[in-house]
């Protein structure tokens, strides 16, 4: 499975959540967003900054680009005609998991309000 981690999966990587401990280490391909690199270093205590840094240095994050900016656009639009409310930064890194044909690895279930509209995008929950 090649995934792209959302903040709240590289969060649980670092408690030394033991699902998403063995999920990251026995995918095939691991990616990081530069939109979930931001969110997680905004949150991050400065003890455990060198830890998440190695992380990123490990696996370079993937910038965003303006395909990701159009089908996040698209996604948006679909979740406010569906009266459905989620973090923007949650479609950011959504949209850019359906463009790079990723799973997003999450413990936020705005994903999966994101998959409801758009079933293109693939979600594996950690809880």
């Amino acid at each position: 499975m090649r995934l792209l981690l959302d903040a709240s999966a590289i969060i649980e990587w670092e408690r030394d959540n033991p699902r998403a401990k063995s999920t990251i280490e026995e995918c095939e391909q691991i990616n990081i967003s530069v939109v979930a690199a931001y969110e997680v270093l905004v949150g991050a205590r400065e003890n455990l900054r060198g830890k998440i840094e190695g992380l990123f240095a490990s696996c370079p994050p993937r910038p965003f680009n303006m395909y990701d900016a159009l089908i996040a656009s698209e996604m948006t639009k679909a979740l406010q005609k569906a009266g459905k409310k989620v973090k923007t930064l949650d479609i950011l890194i959504a949209a850019q998991a359906k463009r790079l044909g990723l799973t997003v690895l999450a413990r936020d279930k705005d994903f999966d309000v994101i998959k409801g509209i758009d079933g293109g995008v693939s979600v594996m929950q950690l809880g």
